[in-house]
């Protein structure tokens, strides 16, 4: 029988996601994951599978109703796309979905604001390099 968790997902996810923004999908180390959510090696494997198992959940959850409106979901999907969407089909349909829900011709704000957090995004990595 499996022990309880105990940690709150909502909250590992959300501290995920911030390490995800922050450093990339390769950037970021399970040990970063790990200092980041305060979570076992274990608990971390049993809970999301793999970093990439995680990357999709935080990713998922990101991306709910109004994604396009806050800059933590907008770096997570700038992430999904320079890092995984042109080598793992799961991350590059979520981001479609994502783009085709949210951006038509009545929301080309949102798609402005997608634009200029990529390309400010972009500046920052290449900044770094």
């Amino acid at each position: 029988m499996a022990r309880p968790r105990k940690f709150n997902e909502g909250d590992v996810i959300a501290l995920a996601g911030q390490t995800f923004a922050k450093l990339g999908f390769h950037g970021t180390s399970i040990d970063d994951l790990l200092l980041s959510t305060n979570l076992q090696r274990g608990s971390l494997y049993q809970a999301f599978g793999s970093k990439l198992g995680l990357f999709k959940i935080v990713l998922a959850s990101a991306l709910n109703e109004g994604w396009e409106q806050r800059d933590l979901s907008l770096n997570l999907m700038i992430v999904a796309i320079r890092d995984l969407a042109g080598e793992d089909r799961d991350i590059r349909n979520l981001c479609v979905e994502a783009i085709e829900k949210t951006f038509n011709d009545s929301t080309l704000d949102a798609a402005k604001t997608f634009g200029m957090q990529l390309l400010k995004n972009l500046e920052e990595t290449h900044a770094k390099l």
